[in-house]
């Protein structure tokens, strides 16, 4: 470092290395509060998805939010979500309103929706890989939302197809399933 040089920037935390570069998977756990597996479910009338972050590194953290979601078809739509500061050690949650987040008109849905949220660090030099949220799918039921997780759309719903659309006979040409289970955002 030359004189009047000032010393680099301090990580925003201890990056863990791997073979991609940096990532984030030893410093910020996601979890959904009302369908925290794959075989949980939950109804909500107000369309809000709660989602816990946890910082379990040792440093304050403040990850940039992505917000994945779709209605059930090929399209997914992208929400950057304000950065929020993490605590070392502490936890914070975060709102999300499934139903306007996206402006998303439920009541045209055919298939399930899905939603996940990514986190990932930046600071001069690096930007991290993405770390993600398990996906929650969601239909409309009655005034609310039904959520739940993977298992519970492939066992309840027949992996998105809630509505038994694909068991009805149809005269339209061509017809193809448009849900794409997971959206291939793994």
């Amino acid at each position: 470092m030359r004189e009047g040089e000032l010393p680099p920037p301090e990580p925003l935390v201890e990056f863990v290395e791997d073979s991609h570069g940096y990532n984030i998977e030893h410093a910020v756990d996601m979890q959904w509060l009302a369908v925290p597996g794959p075989d949980a479910s939950a109804y909500v009338l107000d369309g809000v998805a709660r989602l816990k972050i946890e910082n379990t590194s040792g440093r304050s953290i403040a990850p940039d939010f992505l917000v994945l979601g779709d209605m059930g078809g090929m399209n997914t739509s992208r929400i950057d979500v304000p950065s929020v500061t993490v605590a070392a050690g502490e936890a914070v949650e975060l709102e999300l309103d499934v139903r306007n987040l996206f402006s998303f008109d439920t009541s045209k849905q055919k298939y399930s929706g899905q939603v996940k949220l990514c986190a990932s660090f930046k600071d001069e030099l690096t930007r991290t890989p993405p770390k993600c949220s398990a996906a929650i799918y969601f239909h409309p039921e009655g005034e609310g939302l039904k959520l739940y997780g993977e298992g519970v759309l492939l066992d309840a719903y027949d992996g998105g197809d809630y509505k038994g659309i694909l068991d009805e006979p149809t005269e339209e040409p061509g017809i193809v399933t448009t849900r794409i289970y997971d959206g291939g955002l793994k």
